[in-house]
This record gives structure tokens, sequence and C-alpha cells, in this order.
């Protein structure tokens, strides 16, 4: 499947390239569209930088304080999958500054659902604990032994749930820059069972008690993100993180596996900054 492929079949498509402006467009056919805050409720733009790659020169910046700055979109329900629905959410971020407690992700702002993170990852950035992904609050993956993740340098991440009944923690799976890495748990397995009740937002996520507001101390930018409402096979990952045709194939999350050994910052030509 090719990367226009993908893009015609998500469910969100945040390619975070706006320079100026206080929308940030989703360019999915559900057409929910983001709008930037750069002080409580003033609309308005972040801050951008050089992107990734080629495809996604530019990104946007996520800054962690009291000021409330994030993205807030329209609707959780049409981007993101609720329940234990298999699902695929991957895109890119930067991490310039880092609190233990806090994510880059998207999550409810200011609710008290105990499960309202869609996704949050990249906690710690920069410090010497283990990468983590947070879907639902009582839900925490470490990533076992990933590579040396370090402040000012972009990684892809791919997060994706299987296709089954009731799937578990332990059934996630974890890409960096297109290449699957093991996963430990934080507490006991569990049901994923993601349930949403608040405003959605992109910010930085405090994922160290039940609410998730776009304050602390967790900054950086992202770029490139979509969601899917099913599981994406390896090849469609790797799709996603260099923008080539995956050539059909590839491994369905429970065989079939393909494992590209990239490295960071891969030999695909994509310049970490």
């Amino acid at each position: 499947m090719s990367y226009e492929s993908l893009k015609a079949e998500s469910i969100g498509w945040w390619e975070f390239q706006e320079t100026s402006g206080a929308t940030l467009a989703d360019d999915s056919s559900n057409g929910n569209d983001g709008t930037m805050y750069n002080y409580y409720a003033s609309p308005g733009f972040l801050t951008s930088t050089t992107g990734p790659t080629a495809w996604l020169p530019s990104a946007i910046g996520i800054v962690g304080d009291s000021s409330y700055k994030g993205i807030q979109l329209g609707s959780f329900p049409t981007s993101f999958v609720s329940g234990g629905g298999a699902r695929t959410y991957a895109g890119w971020f930067q991490g310039t500054g880092s609190d233990a407690d806090y994510f880059l992700g998207a999550g409810e702002s200011h609710s008290m659902a105990s499960d309202g993170y869609a996704f949050a990852v990249g906690a710690s950035i920069g410090e010497s604990l283990p990468l983590r992904v947070k879907l639902g609050a009582t839900l925490t993956v470490n990533i076992a032994s990933p590579p040396e993740i370090s402040l000012g340098q972009w990684y892809h991440v791919a997060v994706r749930v299987p296709s089954g009944s009731s799937p578990m923690a332990s059934d996630i799976d974890f890409f960096i820059n297109g290449t699957e890495y093991g996963t430990s748990l934080s507490g006991s397995d569990a049901a994923l069972n993601t349930s949403f009740s608040g405003t959605p937002i992109f910010g930085s996520i405090l994922c160290a008690a039940t609410e998730a507001y776009v304050t602390g101390g967790c900054t950086g930018y992202m770029a490139g993100w979509a969601t899917f409402d099913r599981a994406l096979t390896d090849a469609e990952i790797v799709t996603h993180y260099s923008n080539s045709d995956s050539g059909g194939g590839g491994g369905s999350g429970a065989s079939g596996r393909r494992r590209p050994r990239l490295g960071l910052g891969g030999n695909l030509g994509i310049g970490m900054r």
C-alpha cells in the first residue's frame, strides 16, 4: 500500500505543516481539524521548527507550561478508537524538554475519565527511563531495551493494537523508526478498554493521574500523525515511516512479520535534527 493510499484510508491525518494561523488541518475524510491555543482560550499559532523528513519539512511545537498551550480537536469518536478495537497510531515526535510524569500525545483536556488517553508517548525523554506508551490511564507499556532517546532528535513511533476479542495490554505492538521493539508492562496485564468523555487535544499530557492537562514539563514537536481503525501490517507501518510503497504483505501483527533494522535516523535519507 502506498503512502497516499494510507492517507486515504486513515481516520485522522494531521501533517503539522502549518506555519501560521490557528488551524491544524486534518486531511483525512473526517476533517477533524484542530484549533491551536497559544495561551489559555486564545487561539493562535504555536511554534514551528524544521520537520523530520523531506515530505514533512515543518513541525509544530507543544509547550508544556501553565498557559494551556495545545491543539484542541473537534471530536474523539471520528479520529480515535475506543474500547478494545483494533487500531494503529503513528507519527513523528521530537522532545525538547521532559518530565517523568508527562507525555506528548493526544488525550482529554481537564477530564476526569479514568481512561482518557488516546495515546501518549515519549515520557522521560533524555532521562534514564524507558520509552513508554500509554493507552488509557491504567495501561502503561514500557519499550524493552529501546534505543537511546535523545532530546532534539526526531523519532517515528507507531502503536498497534491487533484485531481480536478483548486485546490485552501485552498484545500491543510498538515500532520505533520502522522497527518493532519488545514491550513490558507497568503492573499487571489488563484488557484494553479506552474510553473518552472530554475535549480531545494534542499536547503535553499528564499521565501520572486520572486527568490529562495541557500543562506540565514535557515539551517538543510533533509532525505527520495519523490514526487508523485497524491494525496496519508491518510493511504499512514502514511505508508511513519512509513514504515508500509497502509492496503488499509484510505481516499482520501475529505472523509473517518483517522487522527492518534501519537504525535511528534510518538509511532512507531521513535527517535527524
